[in-house]
């Protein structure tokens, strides 16, 4: 008896030095941080009163330190697995910091420890957003097309891949993949026109060429080199693929680390085996990616467009900007005429060089009716092309691409219009629309890469009042004003 009664007073006197030291100043300082969470678990098992301040302190001191919790950041919020979603979509409360450490400690090791916290911080707030304004857009083909995050069983497979150590992904794009997998692949037994156009990172088109940017869908990296070609589009291999359509070669888009861009630099090439540093377009991995695209959308630079005018299911992200430095805008007389231009990847292969091509997009409405005239008529178009060399060449031609339309606006409503004529209209109205003209510049020597700030486009397009065959006044010329031949950086 007395053996256990010395016994029980040790292990009490024990318990109490331990809850002294353990309310001290110097324990929190000196010793919490160099905890693991065992050890702040087996100490909370010694004493009811150890429990209480493990759960009110310690887990909190061992949660910022793992887990990147700035000091002022007050908030018990982990990530949550839904299973409805198949997605760490959200930070929710925990109810204190112990089930807050569960909560990134379970998230960690579903990603098999290779992401960091801030980045799936950062990863589920630019999805959110990314959701938000294109719901806002009307753009529900995109929306749909994203995949739910990978299970855990997805994520040991990739890390156990025979390449993974030679290539393997970077945190922010892990931890991406936790919340979104991509974008659904294309499907031959699916061909409909809005899943062409549903590239997340937007599309642009002229004449025969056609890009759509499609985020990987990484389920795919299980055997990247078998994918079903669908009407020319490219197999997707990593990273975001440019789907193109027409007689271009595939267009890839390769997320690559490198000592001085761990995160990743996105190259362009059209042969995923051969690409150099002067196909680099974007820096500083996926999500820094993802974030310059969103702060666009939600600017206004990129809107929702309708590719093919005969066809209201064609609609997806116009990457033409329709605002920023990249687009120049002029009203003439109320004629208001916006234009900005595009780089064409798919041509890397014909450039030999220093030679890029681009596509220009012309949107032209009336927006004011002059006290005049209440309709007028595009007659001819006199534009300046400016290479990267200084160099100037003027093109004059009657119409645009065979067309000559004829402008007007709603008396009631007061929404532009116009009336599909000249040698290539068909005499159609269109009620609440823009005209739109698209063309190509070829080859545009002393540019590159590195290197477009001289090229650019400017001119005027003379109208008529009225019409050709009933003027009403005097022809005037109407403003295009400058605007850049550039290769965006980073490149959507």
């Amino acid at each position: 008896m007395a053996s256990t009664s010395t016994d029980t007073s040790v292990t009490t006197n024990s318990s109490k030095f331990l809850e002294g030291f353990c309310s001290t100043e110097d324990f929190f300082h000196h010793f919490v941080p160099y905890l693991t969470y065992q050890d702040v678990g087996r100490l909370e098992s010694v004493s009811k009163r150890l429990q209480t301040l493990a759960q009110e302190s310690m887990w909190k001191v061992v949660c910022r330190r793992d887990f990147n919790f700035q000091e002022d950041d007050h908030d018990m919020i982990g990530p949550t697995y839904h299973q409805e979603r198949r997605s760490f979509d959200r930070l929710e409360k925990a109810s204190n910091w112990k089930y807050c450490y569960h909560k990134w400690w379970f998230w960690t090791q579903w990603t098999g420890g290779k992401a960091k916290p801030h980045h799936l911080r950062e990863a589920i707030a630019l999805w959110a957003r990314c959701r938000a304004v294109l719901t806002e857009l009307g753009l529900q083909n995109v929306v749909d097309s994203l995949c739910p995050g990978l299970d855990r069983r997805e994520f040991s497979r990739m890390f156990r891949a025979r390449n993974y150590h030679k290539c393997p992904l970077p945190s922010s794009l892990i931890a991406s993949y936790s919340v979104r997998a991509g974008q659904q692949e294309l499907s031959p037994l699916r061909p409909q026109v809005q899943d062409i156009f549903s590239g997340l990172f937007g599309s642009f088109s002229c004449y025969d060429d056609l890009y759509s940017l499609r985020l990987v869908n990484v389920r795919s990296f299980q055997n990247p080199f078998s994918r079903v070609r669908l009407m020319g589009v490219a197999p997707i291999i990593l990273g975001i693929n440019c789907v193109t359509v027409g007689n271009n070669p595939p267009t890839y888009l390769f997320l690559r680390t490198t000592p001085e861009d761990p995160e990743g630099q996105l190259a362009i090439a059209h042969d995923y085996l051969s690409y150099g540093e002067k196909t680099v377009v974007g820096q500083g991995g996926f999500l820094a990616y993802l974030r310059q695209y969103v702060e666009h959308l939600e600017a206004g630079i990129y809107k929702r467009v309708q590719f093919i005018d005969e066809d209201p299911s064609s609609h997806g992200i116009g990457l033409f900007p329709d605002g920023g430095p990249t687009m120049s805008c002029a009203i003439t007389r109320g004629i208001e005429v916006r234009a900005s231009a595009r780089w064409f990847p798919a041509r890397l292969q014909d450039q030999q060089g220093q030679e890029s091509h681009f596509g220009y997009n012309i949107r032209i409405r009336m927006v004011d009716p002059d006290p005049e005239f209440d309709t007028c008529q595009l007659v001819s178009q006199h534009l300046q092309f400016m290479d990267g060399n200084g160099k100037v060449q003027r093109v004059h031609r009657e119409a645009v691409d065979g067309k000559q339309p004829v402008f007007f606006q709603d008396a009631t409503a007061g929404r532009p219009g116009y009336i599909d004529m000249g040698p290539a209209g068909d005499g159609d109205r269109f009620e609440d629309k823009t005209f739109v003209y698209q063309s190509d510049t070829g080859p545009v020597a002393g540019t590159s890469l590195q290197d477009t700030k001289l090229a650019s486009i400017k001119g005027t397009f003379r109208f008529v009042p009225g019409t050709i065959s009933n003027p009403k006044g005097p022809e005037f010329h109407v403003v295009l004003a400058s605007f850049p031949l550039t290769v965006p950086m980073p490149f959507y």
